[in-house]
């Protein structure tokens, strides 16, 4: 009762091992029941060994042959849709990328980070979705919009130091919530962009990468339970970095068979299917559930366009979750 009954807060900031507030006063004998119940719940999910393999060429996420058909087709008929994404595609058109540190909120054309990354996403995923829409029809103006998606990926991907003059984000920042900015970005802006990234900028991309899951995975409470909208950023951001840098990042194979087999196989798809069946967001829908939500779903979509698996119909134990949320998300 004391779990399910704690208002929805933004964050619980405090130190690694000491209990939330929630739970204070509530009986030790209490509290280990209720976590061995959810540990119990959460590790008894029959499941492949092995992750699929990752099949299909970049770009490997949402964007597979029927999906840039339909939005090339949309460009050449020059339909709303396509409209409206060139009009924000153009608005960055001419102005400066600015690094983590700097202005979070500069004018446009000029590109900031915003809070803690949430400008630098939607601004690099719309350029390098006109970059692919245009790559086969408009080379000249396919090549702009998708100079402008790399310039906004290498300022995100730029290098965390404690030392003077950093000009990367800390990827513990508040317990990781830019993971999902952040992390995000990394993942679906290597696979969409893969053919105008140098060796180089790949690198330093997947590097940076590496360290904000290895950052998320050892220094955040919020990696402990399958459960938060920090959970879903980085569920989300782990899946897309690992399919869309494997092949390139050494660390890619492992951080994938992580996330089936261990991230999804044993902690999400048991949980979700025991506790959210129909659908829904605990920590309340006018505030953290439509972004969680989509970050709960995507991976579903991404894993089937890079792998050719199902996860959502799955025989064995299908993850039923983004379809449960279909109303949620149409709303």
């Amino acid at each position: 009762y004391a779990l399910v009954s704690a208002p929805a807060v933004s964050s619980d900031r405090r130190p690694l091992g000491q209990p939330s507030k929630y739970l204070r006063g509530v009986g030790a004998g209490t509290c280990a029941m209720l976590f061995t119940l959810l540990a119990t719940t959460v590790s008894s999910s029959a499941f492949a060994a092995t992750a699929p393999a990752v099949t299909a060429a970049h770009p490997r996420m949402i964007l597979d042959t029927s999906t840039l058909s339909a939005l090339r087709q949309n460009a050449a008929a020059n339909t709303p849709e396509w409209q409206m994404l060139k009009s924000v595609c153009d608005s960055y058109i001419g102005g400066t990328v600015n690094y983590p540190t700097g202005n979070a909120y500069p004018n446009l054309p000029n590109i900031g980070s915003g809070y803690q990354g949430e400008s630098y996403l939607p601004a690099l995923m719309s350029e390098a979705l006109c970059y692919q829409t245009l790559k086969t029809s408009n080379a000249t103006a396919a090549a702009t919009y998708g100079a402008k998606a790399v310039d906004i990926l290498m300022k995100m991907a730029t290098p965390y130091s404690t030392a003077s003059g950093n000009q990367g984000w800390n990827p513990n920042s508040d317990d990781g919530y830019a993971m999902r900015n952040y992390g995000v970005g990394f993942g679906l802006g290597y696979d969409w962009l893969y053919d105008l990234l140098t060796p180089a900028q790949r690198t330093q991309v997947y590097t940076t990468a590496n360290a904000w899951v290895t950052s998320f995975e050892t220094k955040t409470f919020e990696y402990n339970h399958p459960q938060s909208n920090y959970f879903a950023g980085y569920f989300h951001a782990k899946a897309a970095i690992a399919l869309g840098t494997y092949g390139d990042n050494p660390s890619a194979p492992t951080q994938w068979n992580d996330w089936y087999t261990n991230q999804f196989g044993q902690r999400v798809q048991p949980f979700y299917a025991q506790h959210l069946t129909g659908g829904g967001w605990p920590e309340g829908f006018g505030s953290y559930a439509p972004l969680g939500i989509l970050n709960m779903t995507l991976p579903a979509r991404e894993v089937m366009t890079a792998t050719g698996t199902d996860i959502v119909h799955a025989s064995a134990a299908p993850y039923s979750y983004p379809v449960d949320n279909a109303d949620y998300m149409i709303h």
